[in-house]
């Protein structure tokens, strides 16, 4: 199940794009940030990918990120590279660089996403019912990152995927770092992608 998370009502962002770019027989649902979390209780038995509405995907995008998340038994999540779009029709053509600079190392993150994540049900499960009173999806994805590393659990970079968001709806406020403590993780994101050679492809690579 893919849950579009929509930061309002009125920026519906790049969903009939990613319908196009999702398998027909993968369910779309639409979600408020703050409903993600009990979305993720209420899906049954399906892994779920959690993705901002103004993410743009490229082809191929799910069937690789669930390729990543399954990699071993002990990860919990996978999250693509993810970069602010600034050139029209540039996303497929960055995602064939990252491809093709991978070395699908599939690198540990202490916090995925959060703008978009393939999460496993298996992972879910073990740590029981997933957080309802996170209000952002960054929120969110740091909570049951934590959680899942308290159970053992890893959270990975999909290093051969890029996803890039619609500077046309890129307007919305960005979460402060010092609020989700997440600093120290930005800095571990860009050494990541030098090692995995992202950063010398001639991309813009949000981190």
């Amino acid at each position: 199940v893919v849950c579009v998370v929509q930061e309002s009502r009125e920026r519906q962002g790049n969903s009939a794009g990613l319908a196009e770019r999702t398998p027909q027989d993968v369910p779309l649902v639409a979600v408020a940030p703050g409903d993600a979390g009990r979305a993720l209780s209420q899906l049954g038995e399906a892994d779920v990918v959690l993705i901002e509405s103004r993410c743009r995907v490229p082809s191929g995008w799910l069937e690789r990120l669930r390729t990543a998340a399954h990699s071993d038994a002990t990860v919990a999540s996978a999250t693509p590279v993810t970069g602010d779009g600034d050139r029209a029709g540039s996303g497929d053509r960055d995602d064939q660089r990252v491809a093709a600079a991978s070395s699908h190392a599939r690198p540990r993150l202490l916090i995925a996403g959060p703008h978009c994540l393939y999460l496993r049900r298996s992972a879910l499960e073990l740590i029981g019912r997933p957080p309802e009173g996170c209000g952002t999806l960054a929120e969110l994805t740091a909570e049951l990152s934590h959680r899942f590393a308290a159970g053992g659990l890893a959270n990975v970079l999909a290093d051969d995927i890029y996803v890039d968001r619609d500077p046309d709806h890129g307007d919305l406020p960005a979460e402060p770092l010092s609020e989700l403590d997440r600093a120290d993780e930005r800095g571990a994101l860009q050494r990541i992608l030098q090692l995995t050679s992202s950063a010398r492809i001639g991309l813009s690579v949000t981190v």
